[in-house]
C-alpha cells in the first residue's frame, strides 16, 4: 500500500541567519540544501517510490547551482524504512562536508575537534510523518493533509537531549548558543599568542572571535566539487555595485579606460610594495569580473577597508597608519572614476510566495503536485539568472517559493519586481501565485545580522498586504525608514521620484521640508487643510537645477502628485489616499536610490 511520506529538516531561519560574514550565510544555506538533496536522492532511489517535491529532475544537478527546500514529499511503500535511509544519507553527507571543512585544522592543538564533532552531529533536526493513501480521487490529498498535520505535531513534541560538549569556556561570538572550540590562548595576542594574521590563516577567525564547531564549520566549509565555489562576494563588493557599473561603462571609452587603468595599476603596485597578499581579496565568479579591477573584491575601494590589508599588525591604530600611504592612490583612482567614494549601502532581498499552502491543498493528485514542483524548480533557475546575471547580485538561497539574495542598492527594486513577475507567471491555469518581497538596506560595515533582520521585518510588512513589497532602510544614524505598498504603486512612484532627483528637477531638500511638515500636522485633523496648503507652498517655491530655474516644471509636478489643476487640487487627491508622512518618507528614500543611480551612470555633460 502506498504512503505519503513528508520529511522536514531544520534548523532553518535561525541557523542560516547566525552569520557574521556573507560567506557564513551562504555556506549555512547551501549546506542545508545539500542535506535536503541527499535525502531527496535517497527517496528517489526507493524501490517503487516516487519523489513528488522537490522536482526529482533537479537532483542530478550536483547541487552546484540549485537550492533544495527543507521539506520533502514522496510516495513510498515502506515509510519507516524510507525515512531511516534518508536520515542515514543526511548523516553521511554531513560527515563528508564536516571532514572536508576541518581537513587542514583537525589536528591543530588549539582546536577541540571532539567538541566540534559533537556539536555538528547534534545540529540537524529531522522529522518525518506518513499517512496511507486511500481509495478514490481524494485519496492522495487526504493522505498528504494528514501527514502534514502529523509532521506539525511531531515538530512541537521534540525531545531535547542533554548537551555532551558543555565546558566552562566562552560561547560562540556568532550566536552565543554553543561553546567555543578554539583554545583561549589563541586570543592572548602577541607575544604570547598568535598574530591576527596567523589566527585568520588557521581558522578564518578574527581577533577575539570565538567560534563554536557549527560556526567554524560555516567559516571553513566548502563545496568539495568546486575549487573556487567557497568564495562568496563580500558586502563591500555588493555595496560598490553602482560604482562597478560605472567602471564597466567607462571602460568602453578608450581615454577613460587608459586613465583608470593607470590609476588602478599604481594602487596595486603600491600594495605590492607593502608585500600584501591579495589572494583572500579575489573573487572567482565570471559574471562579477571587472574590466578594470579584474577579480579583485571591490571592498578595497573603501578607505575604511584598507587597514584590513595589514592583519599582521596587532592594533587597529597601527594598521590605519600602515594603510595611510595607500589612501592617496585610492583617491586618485576614484577621482579618475569621478566619484568621491563608493556607495556604502547594499540590499538584502527576502521573498516568499503568498498562500502557497492553500495552492497545495487544492492539488488532488501526485501528478498535479509534481507539476507544481517542476514549476518551482524552473523559478529557482530563473531567480538565479535574475539576481546574478541581470542585477549583479548574489543568490544565497532559492528553494520552492523562498528567495534570499544580496543585491546592489541601485538594482534592488528592479530585481524584486522581476522576481515577482516571474513568480506570477508560474501558473498556466487557475489562480496566479503571487510573491511578497522584503528589502532590507544597510551599511556594509554594519553587522550582517542587523541587515538580515531589516529584510525579514520588511518581508513581514509586505506579507500583511500580499502581492506587495516593503523596504526597510537602516542608516548608521537615525531611526529606520519603512515603506510598503503594492506593485505598480510604491515601485513606480519611487522610480518617478528617483528620475526627478537624478535629473536635478527636484531639489533634495524638498523631501526633508515635507517630512518636517508632516510631523507637525500628523494626528491633528484641524491642521489638515493648513498642512495641504503649506505642502503646496513648499513644492511651488522649490527651485530645481541648483536654483537656476524659478520652479518645478508642471510635467514634473504631475509625476509628483498627479494631474496639476489651477489650485493644485491633485495634491489633496493624492494625500487623501496617501498620508503626507508616507509621501515625504518615499521622497527621502528616493534620495538614497538616486545617489546610487547617479554613481552607476556615466557623468552627464554640462
Amino acid at each position: 500500500m502506498s504512503h505519503v511520506l513528508i520529511l522536514g529538516l531544520g534548523p532553518v531561519q535561525d541557523f542560516i541567519a547566525a552569520a557574521r560574514r556573507t560567506r557564513d550565510l551562504w555556506f549555512g544555506s547551501w549546506m542545508l540544501s545539500e542535506l535536503a538533496r541527499a535525502a531527496g536522492q535517497s527517496l528517489a532511489a526507493e524501490p517503487g517510490g516516487e519523489l513528488i517535491f522537490p522536482d526529482p529532475d533537479l537532483l542530478e544537478n550536483g547541487g552546484k547551482n540549485v537550492s533544495y527546500a527543507n521539506k520533502l514529499v514522496a510516495l513510498v511503500d515502506d515509510p519507516t524504512g524510507a525515512a531511516g535511509r534518508a536520515r542515514a544519507a543526511i548523516d553521511e553527507r554531513l560527515k563528508a562536508l564536516r571532514d572536508e571543512a576541518f581537513r587542514r585544522c583537525r589536528f591543530d592543538p588549539a582546536f577541540v575537534f571532539e567538541a566540534a564533532e559533537k556539536q555538528i552531529d547534534d545540529l540537524v533536526e529531522f522529522y518525518w510523518a506518513s499517512a496511507e493513501v486511500g481509495p478514490g480521487e481524494e485519496g492522495y490529498r487526504r493522505a498528504r493533509e494528514r501527514a502534514d498535520r502529523l509532521l506539525m505535531a511531531r515538530r512541537r513534541s521534540r525531545l531535547w537531549g542533554k548537551v555532551t560538549w558543555g565546558k566552562d569556556v566562552p560561547k560562540s561570538a556568532i550566536d552565543g548558543q554553543r561553546e567555543s572550540v578554539l583554545m583561549e590562548h589563541l586570543f592572548d595576542g602577541p607575544p604570547d599568542g598568535p598574530t591576527p594574521a596567523d589566527l585568520y590563516g588557521r581558522f578564518k577567525a578574527d581577533e577575539n572571535e570565538r567560534l563554536c564547531g557549527v560556526s567554524l564549520f560555516k567559516r571553513l566549509g566548502r563545496r568539495p566539487s568546486d575549487k573556487f565555489a567557497h568564495h562568496f562576494l563580500s558586502t563591500g563588493h555588493l555595496a560598490a555595485g553602482p560604482l562597478l557599473r560605472r567602471l564597466r561603462a567607462l571602460a568602453t571609452i578608450p581615454e577613460k579606460k587608459a586613465k583608470l587603468t593607470e590609476a588602478w595599476n599604481a594602487l596595486i603596485q603600491k600594495i605590492g610594495e607593502k608585500r600584501i597578499d591579495l589572494t583572500d581579496n579575489r573573487i572567482f565568479t565570471e559574471n562579477h569580473s571587472q574590466p578594470i579591477l579584474g577579480v579583485i573584491d571591490a571592498s578595497i575601494l573603501f578607505e575604511g577597508r584598507l587597514p584590513d590589508l595589514f592583519p599582521d599588525l596587532p592594533t587597529r591604530a597601527e594598521r590605519s597608519r600602515a594603510a595611510q600611504p595607500l589612501v592617496g592612490y585610492l583617491r586618485q583612482f576614484l577621482a579618475a572614476a569621478e566619484v568621491p567614494t563608493p556607495c556604502p549601502y547594499f540590499a538584502v532581498l527576502i521573498a516568499d510566495g503568498d498562500r502557497m499552502g492553500d495552492a497545495i491543498e487544492q492539488l488532488t493528485t501526485p501528478e498535479a503536485h509534481r507539476s507544481l514542483s517542476s514549476a518551482l524548480g524552473r523559478f529557482e533557475a530563473t531567480a538565479r539568472k535574475i539576481v546574478e546575471d541581470g542585477c549583479g547580485g548574489e543568490l544565497v538561497y532559492s528553494g520552492g517559493d523562498d528567495v534570499l539574495a544580496f543585491v546592489p542598492l541601485d538594482r534592488s527594486i528592479e530585481c524584486a519586481r522581476k522576481l515577482s513577475d516571474e513568480f506570477r507567471g508560474l501558473a498556466k491555469d487557475g489562480p496566479r501565485p503571487t510573491l511578497s518581497v522584503g528589502i532590507g538596506i544597510g551599511h556594509f560595515m554594519e553587522p550582517l545580522q542587523r541587515v538580515l533582520r531589516s529584510a525579514r521585518e520588511a518581508e513581514k510588512k509586505a506579507k500583511e498586504t500580499r502581492d506587495a513589497f516593503a523596504i526597510r532602510i537602516e542608516k548608521r544614524s537615525g531611526v529606520p525608514l519603512i515603506l510598503s505598498g503594492i506593485w505598480g504603486d510604491l515601485d513606480e512612484q519611487l522610480n518617478d521620484f528617483v528620475e526627478l532627483l537624478v535629473a536635478d528637477r527636484l531639489p533634495d531638500r524638498a523631501a526633508f521640508d515635507l517630512r518636517a511638515l508632516a510631523r507637525l500636522v500628523e494626528g491633528e485633523p484641524a491642521l489638515a487643510a493648513l498642512g495641504l496648503a503649506e505642502a503646496e507652498r513648499i513644492l511651488r517655491r522649490k527651485q530645481p537645477n541648483l536654483g537656476r530655474e524659478a520652479g518645478i516644471a508642471p510635467e514634473d509636478l504631475e509625476k509628483l502628485i498627479g494631474r496639476v489643476g489651477p489650485r493644485f487640487n491633485a495634491l489633496a487627491d493624492r494625500l487623501a489616499r496617501q498620508s503626507l508622512t508616507d509621501f515625504s518618507d518615499r521622497l527621502v528614500a528616493a534620495r538614497l536610490f538616486a545617489e546610487a543611480r547617479v554613481q552607476a551612470e556615466l557623468p552627464k555633460k554640462p
